[in-house]
């Protein structure tokens, strides 16, 4: 089962570097919707303090098919495997350049729970919310709308944590800081209606669909991970 779950993640993971276009940032890519996008990593001025990425929050190992034990768990532990983790995500992008709509940003927050196969190898899934507001540039008139949404399968290589395990697999993991990097892809569905009327068009192009189905994908850091390799140089 393990083996099954490795290739199957990986599998996820290579296809996706395949498939993400040229255009998109090599940081964060949220596919084209059925209307505008797509999108990419926007840090605007006033919302550097929010820096986009993931969080650990806690762990809890499973070992031998052990069931869980909720009094076990590791709060901001990242380096376990074979653990169930949960995960906070924050993501702020903006659509690029367009002639079809006007400029679109999008700000998503989900919580989710995630199976580490291996430190390196996590496959979960998540929930939460998408906020988008655009504005008109001629006018200035704005519009923002707000939905639900799932996202599975949420696939995440680190490559780092990989790296040490194949060249120093007895070397010091840092208490799981190599996992600090990663490359994530995921599916999120958009619950609810969007349409044409949303936004601020361009065209006359016509734009309706219900649950809207969205790929992306990019580097990550999961700010847990990051701070524990940190302090692994202060100890």
């Amino acid at each position: 089962m393990q083996r099954a779950l490795r290739f199957v993640s990986l599998t996820l993971t290579v296809i996706t570097i395949w498939c993400v276009p040229a255009e998109a940032s090599i940081w964060d890519w949220f596919a084209e919707l059925s209307g505008p996008g797509p999108f990419r990593t926007k840090l605007s001025k006033n919302k550097r303090f929010l820096v986009p990425g993931t969080s650990t929050l806690f762990c809890k190992p499973v070992l031998n098919g052990a069931g869980t034990n909720l009094s076990d768990q590791r709060w901001f532990r990242v380096g376990d495997n074979r653990a169930l983790c949960a995960i906070v995500d924050l993501r702020l992008l903006e659509s690029n350049p367009n002639d079809r709509y006007q400029p679109v940003k999008l700000t998503a927050l989900e919580f989710g729970g995630v199976y580490k196969v291996d430190s390196y190898l996590d496959i979960g899934l998540s929930a939460g919310f998408v906020h988008f507001s655009s504005e008109n540039e001629t006018t200035g008139a704005t519009k923002g709308l707000t939905r639900g949404t799932v996202t599975f399968p949420r696939v995440v290589f680190k490559p780092l944590e990989f790296g040490r395990k194949v060249v120093a697999p007895n070397s010091d993991s840092r208490q799981g800081g190599f996992t600090f990097l990663q490359f994530y892809y995921k599916q999120t569905m958009i619950l609810g209606e969007l349409s044409r009327d949303d936004f601020f068009p361009k065209t006359p192009e016509p734009f309706r669909v219900p649950h809207d189905l969205v790929p992306s994908a990019g580097l990550n850091v999961d700010v847990a991970a990051a701070a524990h390799l940190i302090a692994s140089f202060f100890r």
